[in-house]
């Protein structure tokens, strides 16, 4: 791939592409090798791949951790990793922040939450604390991450803030 990237100059110094598209440079007979090039581009597109491992302590996170990636990359997870572990169970609350992350807070503000969700978590077992509904742990995990960044740094609809909008709906 890097070699795709390498310039080249033809005759005219002042005309200089990438390999890649080297009949931008000089069309005289090299069609066939750029169409050669960039297949080899897409055959290696088409097979790199990238594994990501979870450690036990958090594999409960791991429909969050599949949106990061897919949301880093730039490209959708082969759906493995949800398969084997983010279900949608509703007995789990980071499955169910996942569903509603993406519509309540936006993405610079994903590891807050995840992170309150956390210790709403531990609150609750530490404490033997009454038995909370799930989606009642989610929500309260989110609205105190809302309260924490208060409205001067809610955007006006539309805008966006760090890597999404900050709040679609306060709901």
């Amino acid at each position: 791939m890097k070699v795709a990237e390498a310039l080249v100059v033809g005759a005219d110094p002042a005309r200089v592409a990438h390999l890649r598209d080297v009949t931008n440079v000089s069309p005289e007979g090299l069609v066939p090798y750029q169409q050669e090039i960039r297949a080899v581009e897409e055959m290696y597109r088409s097979i790199w791949q990238l594994h990501a491992y979870i450690d036990k302590e958090h594999v409960a996170k791991a429909a969050l951790v599949a949106q990061a990636f897919e949301h880093r990359l730039g490209f959708p997870n082969d759906g493995l990793l949800e398969a084997e572990y983010g279900d949608g169970s509703p007995d789990n609350p980071y499955d169910q922040l996942a569903q509603v992350i993406e519509d309540k807070v936006g993405r610079a503000y994903h590891q807050n939450v995840i992170g309150r969700l956390d210790q709403v978590i531990t609150e609750r077992l530490r404490h033997g604390k009454e038995a909370e509904a799930i989606d009642g742990m989610v929500s309260r995990a989110i609205n105190t991450v809302l309260k924490e960044v208060g409205d001067a740094a809610q955007p006006e609809p539309g805008e966006q803030l760090g890597f999404g909008p900050l709040i679609k709906d306060k709901a």
